[in-house]
């Protein structure tokens, strides 16, 4: 998953009794093993070689629930608290981590752990506690080719107790670094072909996914309606760029004008990031 989508869901383990015992960060134990970035890997990856990968780990503590069916852990990061934007810093702190080694997709790897010897239910005068240990079983991941260790639930080894133990990928919240334009300026003529502009938007990293990207124009003053662009274009998954057609029409005016082209990636933390090109446009004016 994404780091934006670790923020917004949180991780979510459920059980089949209510569990009456304290849970936090310290037996629901979330650990980032971050990537030690290295930026010849990046070469090594451009020629097939399986990179070198050192990681640190660094646990991560996080705001656990208690709910009947499940125990939540989350990032302490609430969007409907105003107050919230002074935690943006660190996020974008521990985003930077995880964008090393992204660029040729080693990405940070998250080890969950519950301690099965201190998370427990009551059962009249018993404690029943957590039989968390899952054995592990051929499976794919969301592209259908890849492999991964899939687990068979519910959990539990007939112990008394038992760690529940698993891991998962996380890439850094996707990012527009740039939107390009070219040419970046057309004239219209008569006695000429106008060339057919292609806009070109770019992401931080290769996308784990398909993603859209929302397009815009915005006209310089008074100005006709002279550009259009489709209301979004798709970074294909494994790309990182993507590149659409600009439409563009006369103006009528001999004077240049600018044409701002916005491109506009979502976030489901409410953080998006925008990038804007200009397109500058020469119209030749027609005499009826």
């Amino acid at each position: 998953m994404t780091f934006d989508q670790l923020i917004a869901n949180g991780l979510s383990v459920s059980v089949d009794q209510a569990v009456t015992s304290q849970v936090n960060s310290g037996n629901f134990q979330v650990a980032l093993e971050v990537v030690y970035a290295n930026q010849a890997e990046k070469i090594f990856a451009f020629e097939k070689l399986a990179p070198i990968v050192l990681r640190t780990e660094m646990p991560l503590d996080g705001q656990v629930t208690v709910q009947p069916t499940a125990v939540v852990w989350k990032l302490p990061f609430d969007l409907t608290n105003k107050e919230s934007f002074r935690q943006v810093p660190m996020l974008n702190a521990i985003n930077s981590l995880l964008l090393a080694g992204s660029s040729y997709s080693a990405f940070a790897r998250v080890r969950v752990r519950l301690l099965g010897s201190t998370i427990f239910g009551q059962s009249g005068n018993s404690s029943i506690f957590l039989d968390g240990e899952c054995f592990g079983s051929a499976g794919t991941r969301a592209d259908g080719v890849t492999p991964r260790v899939d687990f068979n639930f519910p959990s539990g080894s007939l112990q008394r107790a038992s760690d529940f133990q698993s891991w998962f990928y996380l890439a850094p919240m996707p990012q527009l670094v740039s939107l390009t334009v070219s040419p970046a300026s057309i004239t219209f003529s008569l006695s000429a072909t106008t060339p057919t502009p292609v806009g070109t938007v770019t992401l931080n990293y290769a996308a784990i996914a398909d993603t859209v990207v929302s397009l815009s124009v915005t006209p310089p003053p008074n100005a006709p309606a002279a550009v259009t662009v489709p209301a979004s274009v798709t970074v294909p998954k494994g790309k990182i760029l993507a590149q659409f057609n600009i439409q563009a029409s006369n103006t009528d005016n001999a004077t240049a004008q600018s044409y701002q082209i916005v491109a506009t990636l979502p976030s489901t933390i409410g953080m998006p990031t925008t990038q804007i090109a200009t397109l500058s446009i020469t119209g030749d004016v027609v005499i009826q």
